[in-house]
């Protein structure tokens, strides 16, 4: 009966060592994977460094633009006062014509 148990054993010992080289060769490749994975993250914060670099001149140049627009607008604010001023001295001195012609003044 002995014999029987050590056989039963021997088998079982067998089986478990294939097991065990099996579970090492797939440690062995999840460390692999996750080495990869490692360089991969590397490689994608130096690309999200780089994006907030980009982000950052855009908002820049949007800051300046947006400068540029201001300047533009009350530049064309003070061109609508000049021409209502003009308009309104050229209706006053029409007045003042039709008004010497009609003989009001």
């Amino acid at each position: 009966m002995s014999d029987v148990l050590e056989d039963d054993v021997d088998e079982r010992l067998v089986k478990l060592e294939t097991d065990v080289a099996h579970i090492r060769m797939g440690m062995g490749e999840v460390k692999s994977e996750i080495r990869d994975l490692r360089g991969e993250m590397k490689d994608v914060r130096g690309d999200i460094k780089d994006l907030r670099g980009e982000i950052k001149d855009l908002g820049t140049e949007v800051r300046g633009e947006m400068t540029s627009i201001k300047d533009q607008m009350a530049n064309i604010r003070v061109d609508v006062v000049m021409t209502k001023v003009w308009m309104l001295g050229t209706a006053a001195a029409l007045l003042g014509v039709l008004a010497r012609g009609f003989h009001w003044i």
